[in-house]
This record gives C-alpha cells, structure tokens and sequence, in this order.
C-alpha cells in the first residue's frame, strides 16, 4: 500500500502543492503515531476545486475563488475512516478535513489513554 496517495492536485499552482505536502505530511505523522508506529497506515486524499459562479461578477474575481472539497480516507489493517470538508480556503479546508480524522481516531481508538 502506497503511505500518501493524493488525487486532484494537478489543478493546484506549485506553491499551493507544496502547502499541501507540508500539511498532509504533518499530519500523517500524527495519525501514523495514534495508530501505533507498527501499523501500516495508508492515506488517500481527493481534493477538488470549484469554480465561484454567479451574475454580475467580474471575470477576474471567478478566476481567483476558489471552493475547494477535500475527502480523505486512512486505510490501516484495523478500520478505515473517512472525513470530509469544504472552504474557499485550501490550508483552512485541509486542517479541518486532517482535524476530523485525528477526532475520529481519538473517538474509536481512545488514543489518548494508551500513551503509557
């Protein structure tokens, strides 16, 4: 299983891409050491962006906004989880998406009280 596998980032500029790998690599840390470091852990991440539409725009505004949609799922050989979310703002959107699957893992795995 490939550790990172994320999809949709072709229509992201370079320095959005490289936010996006800094981020995602944070995190990935994170969920790796809530499930246990001997776990084999894998991360698929689908963004998609959306255009901003509506009457009396300018075309320059529809060209800078941006709605961006991200769905992650964490693969592991216990439960696989999943998390979404959505915001104009693509860091904004991925820290709340990432978020939620380090809640949901504290939610089914009490990762908290196994630290010891």
């Amino acid at each position: 299983m490939t550790r990172i596998d994320l999809k949709g980032i072709e229509e992201l500029k370079k320095e959005e891409r490289y936010q996006l790998n800094k981020i995602v690599n944070h995190y990935y840390d994170k969920i790796k050491r809530m499930l246990g470091d001997g776990e084999e852990v894998g991360l698929i991440i689908k963004l998609k962006a959306y255009q901003k539409s509506g009457k009396g725009k300018i075309e320059e505004d529809k060209k800078k906004a941006k709605k961006y949609s991200v769905q992650i799922s964490v693969k592991n050989s216990i439960k696989n989880l999943e998390a979404s979310a959505s915001d104009w703002d693509l860091n904004r959107t991925m820290h709340a998406a990432l978020k939620k699957v380090l809640e949901e893992i504290e939610h089914r795995f009490h990762a908290s009280n196994q630290k010891e």
